[in-house]
């Protein structure tokens, strides 16, 4: 990776067998302040960004139909968020920490790809969508989930920091979609990025840490026709 990128591939390590197929950690060591610089880009941008929302919702979409069938102007509210959220790419964000974080990712995909040629044979992504990730200081859980049906999508998250000790809010791997009882789990840390195919079984365990934990999560999506995002 060029020197300019301010943060380095150290290894990576193939965890397939120990947390399901298809799972790799890469170690990577940023420069002293970034994580830092990310930690602060991260929690203003997040705040500003849902409170941008909910206002672009109320003044676009309220009308007299919210009085009338509130449950219909609920649904659509919901959709039209959904939307938004996917064309949303906060790696995308006007900062040189992001830039940098998002080719380091891309770097890493690269390295993904080439580790599993078989699997995937020459087909390269053509979207990305990312969005920050803040776990208050209070116990939170995210029940067992998948991103993507297609099996040749990706997902990852880069953890920026927090408190990153066994047993809280560890990343729970679920390798067997039809055992949801198997449950593996990984312990996280910082400047550690984690890919793993969209369609594995997923959750975050409780955190009860003793700073917010922040993390970036992103989907990397093979597309025929990608109309945002495009990579």
């Amino acid at each position: 990776m060029s020197a300019d990128s301010g943060i380095f591939l150290e290894k990576y390590n193939d965890l397939s067998s120990s947390l399901g197929t298809g799972v790799v950690e890469f170690h990577l060591a940023p420069n002293e302040d970034f994580n830092q610089r990310l930690g602060e880009i991260t929690c203003s941008e997040e705040g500003m960004f849902h409170k941008g929302l909910d206002n672009y919702l109320t003044k676009n979409e309220y009308s007299a139909s919210m009085e009338s069938n509130p449950e219909w102007w609920n649904e659509c509210s919901r959709i039209r968020k959904r939307k938004l959220l996917e064309e949303f790419d906060f790696l995308s964000l006007p900062y040189d920490e992001l830039r940098q974080l998002k080719q380091s990712i891309t770097y890493c995909v690269d390295q993904y790809l080439g580790i599993f040629e078989k699997e995937y044979r020459g087909k390269r992504p053509n979207y990305f969508h990312s969005w920050a990730v803040i776990c208050k200081l209070e116990k939170k859980a995210e029940s067992p989930h998948i991103h993507h049906f297609n099996p040749i999508n990706l997902a990852g998250v880069y953890y920026v920091s927090g408190d990153f000790s066994p047993q809280n809010g560890e990343l729970e791997i679920y390798p067997d979609n039809r055992r949801t009882q198997t449950k593996l789990t990984y312990c996280p840390n910082a400047g550690r990025i984690l890919l793993f195919p969209a369609p594995l079984p997923h959750a975050i365990g409780y955190y009860n840490g003793r700073t917010p934990r922040i993390s970036i999560a992103f989907d990397i999506w093979f597309k025929k026709e990608p109309k945002a995002n495009s990579i």
